[in-house]
């Protein structure tokens, strides 16, 4: 029997046990039993032996592996150390690598040497570019600060210029605005871009409201066509076209105009539009025709008169200055004779002395 306890002690204390019958003529049966301990005994001393040569086994491989392993990894860790913390902008005779009997990793070792040395010499060329971009930047910068002030200089004496200009605008737009004559100017179009005072108020329209508009708005059909025609003289012919014109604006009604046109040019000489002075002459033109009558008035009396009478003009001193042609006939003296001579020259005696003086 087997007593219960641990599966070593009862595999220990255990028996192989054999049954078999003798013959079947005799009923006898033989039972063999043999004790399991030496078995045991042999085979736990057999698992012992195999396991102590594996574990022998096991440390030689690993010995030898890290032997070789050393050997093979040494100019890979030189490598590794060379390449941690490696400064390409030194400059000498490069890193030190170590040879490996492994062609793959002499390769390797070999290509990084040549790769070191493309990385230095690339370096070195970065740097060099860099001072040179450093310097380029400082000399960019110190230029940049002074093309800076100047154009800080020039921005002060384009804004001084703009605005005088400006007051030179408001000035000479003042003065167009004061003047009585009608002043514009107008593009190639013959469409307003400027107007004075004396031209809204004779439209009835403003500055604002005139930009842009032609003759054909503000003007009868035929004077609209007109005004285009010289403006088109004055740009076509780059001459200043004097007209008497009759215009016809809303305000004023229809005036007489001296009207005066010049083509304008830009920088590039190139005709950009016209500018136009109207001057109304209205009143002028009354006046010389009133003067005109009373010249002819004058005439005719002057005719009659020289017809029936003797007339002769003198100066303080007495001396002709005038003499009708009537005067002429009966005093017998030509006009030369008569001018700068006094009365006496005609004294016939009849008369006392001092009805001549």
């Amino acid at each position: 029997s087997v007593a219960d306890g641990p599966p070593t002690l009862i595999w220990r204390n255990s028996f192989y046990v054999k049954e078999s019958t003798l013959t079947e003529e005799i009923p006898w049966r033989l039972i063999a039993e043999v004790p399991a301990a030496p078995y045991y005994a042999a085979t736990q001393e057999a698992n012992i032996k195999a396991f102590a040569l594996i574990i022998l086994l096991c440390t030689l491989a690993y010995l030898f592996g890290l032997i070789i392993s050393r050997i093979l990894a040494k100019p890979l860790t030189v490598l590794s150390q060379a390449t941690t913390g490696i400064n390409l902008g030194e400059r000498g005779a490069g890193v030190a690598l170590l040879e490996s009997p492994v062609q793959e990793i002499h390769d390797l070792v070999r290509n990084f040497s040549e790769m070191e040395i493309v990385l230095r010499n690339t370096l070195q060329a970065l740097n060099r570019a860099n001072k040179e971009t450093n310097e380029i930047n400082a000399d960019l910068e110190q230029r940049v600060a002074l093309r800076t002030q100047q154009l800080a200089l020039l921005n002060e004496q384009l804004q001084q210029t703009s605005k005088n200009l400006h007051i030179k605008e408001r000035e000479q737009a003042t003065l167009l605005d004061n003047l009585p004559d009608l002043v514009w100017s107008k593009d190639v179009h013959s469409r307003y871009i400027f107007v004075n005072r004396a031209l809204e108020n004779a439209t009835g329209l403003s500055s604002a409201e005139l930009r842009g508009k032609t003759e054909e708005e503000i003007s009868p059909v035929d004077e609209a066509v007109g005004c285009k025609s010289d403006d088109k003289y004055a740009r076509d012919h780059n001459a200043t076209l004097v007209k008497e014109k009759v215009l016809t604006l809303k305000n004023v009604g229809r005036r007489i105009y001296e009207t005066t046109r010049s083509p304008v040019f830009d920088s590039a000489n190139q005709c950009i539009g016209t500018i136009g002075v109207f001057h109304d002459i209205t009143e002028r033109r009354q006046y010389e025709e009133q003067l005109a009558k009373a010249m002819n008035e004058l005439s005719q009396q002057k005719f009659s008169l020289d017809q029936h009478s003797i007339v002769s003009i003198t100066d303080v001193t007495g001396a002709i200055t005038y003499a009708n042609d009537k005067f002429l006939e009966i005093s017998g003296y030509s006009r030369s004779e008569l001018l700068g001579a006094n009365h006496r020259i005609v004294n016939s005696g009849y008369h006392e002395n001092e009805f001549w003086f």
